[in-house]
């Protein structure tokens, strides 16, 4: 349960720092976040995400730390290119993921079609004698949605379309890991000032709140259904989300620094 926990908490707010730039960005971001659970250093973030004005192509790898790297040994890489259009969401095109853990590893990647938008997941691997448990979810499952590296950087833009142009202040989204299908609900909650890492900010507060929909285990479903954050960007016009703090248990993320390339990681000591 606790590598569970992990691999969801992190997968939705991996793709929600990815995407924070939006699609006005010129030049490669390159971010490092760390996580605390509990008081405790439990993860580390290397982000870095290039949209431009007709493409995007976005990276992400998370290792963890400490006690929970000791509980969970959590490995996660991921990589998710698409299109860029003015006026019309963002479209994947391609998305891979690979992780490991104390107990498996996998490799995953999902392909959309160019005209209907369909996903479909292309490749899965399991470690030698694991028993293959995923099956395909059915076509209305699969259309329509933006895999865990994109979805974010819609919701971003549905939060400047609010203060920019007057849209809507909350919104819903279709996500899908090539597993699970899973919405997204935002509720912009105003401007505020914040403390964090010892300095006050001017931010924007947004909350995502999951809701599961298909292609989740019973005893897992509890874990993402109703899930939510509180999301705290800068108010400079990049959206740049400073803090992350999940609603209940769960890990508060920081961003501690931003870098010329992808930043490195520190090496858990194992």
């Amino acid at each position: 349960m606790a590598a569970m926990a992990w691999r969801k908490v992190l997968s939705l707010l991996t793709f929600l720092v990815i995407s924070a730039a939006g699609p006005a960005v010129a030049q490669p971001i390159h971010l490092r976040y760390e996580a605390h659970w509990g008081g405790l250093h439990a993860a580390d973030f290397g982000l870095s995400f290039d949209v431009g004005p007709a493409d995007y192509d976005n990276w992400f790898r998370l290792r963890t730390r400490g006690m929970t790297d000791w509980i969970a040994r959590l490995d996660i890489e991921a990589h998710g290119q698409g299109r860029v259009s003015a006026g019309r969401p963002l479209e994947g095109r391609a998305y891979r993921v690979d992780y490991t853990n104390r107990w498996r590893s996998r490799t995953m990647a999902i392909r959309y079609d160019p005209d209907g938008g369909e996903a479909h997941t292309t490749l899965v691997t399991h470690q030698e004698n694991e028993p293959d448990e995923d099956n395909e979810l059915p076509r209305e499952h699969r259309m329509g949605v933006l895999d865990p590296l994109t979805g974010l950087a819609e919701a971003i833009r549905r939060l400047r379309a609010h203060l920019e142009a007057d849209g809507p202040p909350a919104f819903r989204l279709a996500l899908f890991d090539g597993r699970r299908r899973f919405d997204l609900e935002g509720e912009f909650l105003g401007r505020k000032t914040r403390n964090i890492l010892d300095r006050r900010h001017e931010v924007y507060h947004l909350r995502l709140t999951t809701r599961a929909v298909a292609g989740f285990k019973e005893r897992f479903r509890g874990v993402w259904d109703g899930s939510a954050f509180d999301v705290y960007l800068t108010r400079d016009g990049r959206y740049l989300p400073l803090q992350i703090d999940s609603i209940g248990p769960g890990p508060l993320l920081n961003l501690v620094e931003e870098c010329s390339g992808r930043c490195p990681l520190p090496v858990p000591e194992r």
